[in-house]
């Protein structure tokens, strides 16, 4: 088990701007497969978690093992202009 402390949390406000190869890149930074992507309630102050980013999930979906090849994500150029569209690319 992971304690809370130390999983990590993408900003649902910076994935909506994000592409494909940002969200790989990034997942090769902080050396995780994994990722939660998570939306701050104003009103509560509290964050929702809306959804999960994972490599072995963009890897079947792009035919390529983006784990084996961190340089892939600089060639991922396809933008996603919001959050929806990544989710709807990544399935």
């Amino acid at each position: 088990m992971t304690p809370q402390s130390d999983i990590q949390v993408l900003d649902a406000a910076r994935v909506n701007r994000a592409m494909v190869g940002d969200i790989v890149a990034t997942l090769h930074t902080i050396g995780r497969q994994h990722a939660l992507v998570a939306q701050m309630d104003f009103a509560s102050r509290t964050h929702n978690v809306i959804g999960m980013f994972s490599t072995s999930h963009i890897s079947r979906l792009l035919c390529t093992d983006v784990a084996q090849h961190p340089s892939l994500a600089c060639s991922l150029s396809a933008p996603a202009y919001s959050l929806a569209e990544i989710v709807e690319k990544l399935g």
